[in-house]
């Protein structure tokens, strides 16, 4: 507005200009709009980059949208079979929890079927005169309200719910925005699905290796009693001959401790010959190794020698190593001396009965 004076200077009119802004004024707001529909979608993505616990992102997603979409309260529903479940909620009155927490929509449901058959999101501007509309006590206060579904892997897995006490509150820009944020939380649902499953399989396999574990120990602690419980001297050695396990009939017998472990077999031998044998039989390779049994000369505890009999047996897999049986054959070996020495005995008297047989038919013919 400006003044207009005459040639005294007075004031006689007032020139008002009038510019129309509205279009300038609708810019503003788009670009507006824009910008705080960009940051909460940065803000949802940072959500979704930030965590696993998709309980948490959905929780923000319902958050953050407020933001975008204005409303009084919001939801998450997700699909169970034929039914509706509400998951996640915001804005409803705290009395009317386990109503919604035990709540369960039929999937037929108008608005929940229009959207999952066309799998676009719905406005209703007034849900009381909107026919397709299911009352309820609780839900009364809902007069408008905007939906879109939740996609992931082409199929319809649940639905984003705002509602409004206010008739004719939501309009269709809204329910475009609103999409977008369903597909955000259609994100958050697959990754907790992906990550439920490696959970899952982690947890499966871990269950697995601890249940082969147990079965292992036990299999070891039932070998290791049988490997106690011989009365044989039970090694087992590497492929290279060494000592890597005794049985307690061993260390009763030889008297030795763990410090033999690591030794060579045939440290238990005290003659040359006999060392030579087992020496050059771990000097085969381990494929033309076999059964072979021998006697060696070995020392008890109190370090009298004694005669032994060493079996080696070569396990399956011929790195795994050799089973070796040690058994004291020193009452053989006296029964053999004492049988060879009975033999000797009965021989010469059987030479003494000849001569005299002999003899004394030489007298007679004389």
């Amino acid at each position: 507005i400006k003044g207009l004076t005459n040639a005294a200077g007075e004031v006689t009119h007032y020139l008002s200009v009038k510019n129309d802004i509205t279009e300038r004024m609708h810019i503003v707001n788009q670009e507006r709009d824009q910008r705080v529909l960009a940051e909460a979608l940065r803000e949802t993505a940072a959500a979704l980059n930030s965590t696993l616990d998709f309980h948490e992102v959905l929780f923000k997603i319902l958050d953050i949208v407020g933001r975008v979409v204005p409303h009084d309260a919001a939801n998450i529903m997700l699909i169970e079979g034929d039914q509706i479940r509400m998951a996640y909620w915001r804005g409803y009155p705290e009395e009317n929890r386990n109503f919604y927490k035990d709540l369960r929509f039929d999937l037929r449901m108008h608005n929940f079927a229009l959207m999952f058959r066309t799998r676009k999101p719905l406005v209703v501007g007034d849900t009381r005169t909107w026919q397709g509309w299911d009352k309820f006590d609780e839900t009364s206060a809902v007069l408008s309200y905007a939906a879109a579904p939740i996609h992931s892997r082409g199929q319809v897995i649940g639905f984003l719910n705002l509602d409004s006490d206010k008739p004719d509150f939501f309009r269709p820009e809204h329910a475009e925005r609103l999409s977008i944020f369903a597909d955000q939380a259609a994100i958050a649902i697959e990754n907790a699905q992906l990550y439920e499953t490696l959970q899952n399989q982690a947890a499966l396999l871990e269950q697995r290796v601890n249940q082969r574990t147990a079965e292992l120990q036990q299999s070891k602690e039932q070998l290791q009693t049988i490997f106690d419980s011989s009365s044989d001297a039970i090694l087992l050695v590497n492929a290279q001959g060494l000592i890597q396990q005794a049985n307690l009939s061993f260390h009763r017998i030889f008297g030795v401790n763990t410090d033999l472990i690591g030794r060579p077999l045939w440290s238990l031998s005290h003659d040359e010959d006999e060392l030579r044998r087992l020496q050059s039989y771990f000097e085969l390779p381990p494929e033309r190794r076999g059964y072979q049994r021998m006697e060696i000369l070995a020392s008890h505890a109190e370090g009298e020698p004694f005669h032994a009999e060493i079996a080696l047996s070569p396990l399956p897999q011929p790195e795994a190593g050799i089973v070796c049986n040690l058994r004291d054959i020193s009452a053989h070996k006296h029964i053999e001396r004492d049988l060879r020495r009975a033999l000797e005995k009965e021989r010469e008297l059987n030479e003494l009965k000849s001569r005299f047989v002999s003899t004394v038919s030489h007298e007679f013919r004389t």
